[in-house]
């Protein structure tokens, strides 16, 4: 997962998938993002320290982590 803070109190997170049969997909889906199995993004309102740990916690349930 890489995290961007941006200018305007949002966060850009990409998610890659290094492994087969892992679909991040679905995480970027859950923050209203999009994008394919292997690589996908979502952009989310909000201050880095408040998205990153909700993000961490989310992706790992999601992906069983």
């Amino acid at each position: 997962m890489i995290f961007v803070e941006q200018a305007d109190n949002h966060v850009k997170i990409s998610w890659r998938a290094l492994e087969p049969g892992i679909d991040v997909s679905q995480v970027a889906k859950h923050f209203k993002g999009g994008g394919h199995a292997a690589a996908a993004g979502a952009d989310i309102p909000g201050a880095l320290e408040e998205v990153e740990p909700l993000v961490l916690k989310t992706t790992k349930e999601m992906l069983g982590l």
